[in-house]
């Protein structure tokens, strides 16, 4: 069982949210605050992209729209270019069912499928981003990625609260 207590997120610049998720059974690590802005990336095993980040954010909406436009402030490195905006959904995440974005970031073997959602706690606000290795589909969706035996089996642990 992972978990980033609110002090560990205060001290690390972050909003203070609890951020807890079980990894066991599941050939994938979680790492605190491995980076400014992020809260915890979990991964999987070598070869291929398995990931979970958890971000802080400033969008404050948690529709679609909201949705796009905080993926489009976290994913503008060169390494993500394309960002391809796939189908919205509605997923349970986090404790309830969210408004979700499908996405492709990247090309050749760069290319990566995400499923994304803001969940909101303690008047703070986090995108959760779910990755995998994209191949050559031409899309993806929120479904396909949750539906990975061991990146929805973690997401489906995933608990963010306040405090």
């Amino acid at each position: 069982m992972f978990e980033l207590s609110p002090e560990q997120a205060r001290a690390s610049g972050l909003p203070p949210l609890r951020v807890r998720l079980d990894t066991a059974g599941a050939p994938m690590r979680a790492t605190p605050t491995p980076e400014p802005g992020k809260f915890v990336i979990v991964s999987g095993p070598p070869g291929g992209v398995l990931q979970i980040d958890v971000w802080a954010t400033d969008v404050h909406g948690a529709d679609a729209a909201a949705v796009e436009q905080a993926v489009r402030a976290r994913f503008h490195q060169p390494f993500h270019d394309p960002v391809v905006i796939g189908a919205p959904a509605r997923i349970d995440l986090a404790g309830g069912a969210r408004d979700a974005l499908a996405l492709i970031t990247g090309k050749d073997a760069a290319r990566t499928a995400w499923c994304a959602a803001i969940v909101p706690a303690g008047g703070a606000a986090v995108l959760v981003t779910l990755g995998m290795a994209a191949g050559a589909a031409p899309a993806v969706s929120c479904q396909d990625i949750l539906g990975h035996p061991v990146l929805g089996k973690v997401a489906r642990t995933l608990q963010i609260t306040a405090g």
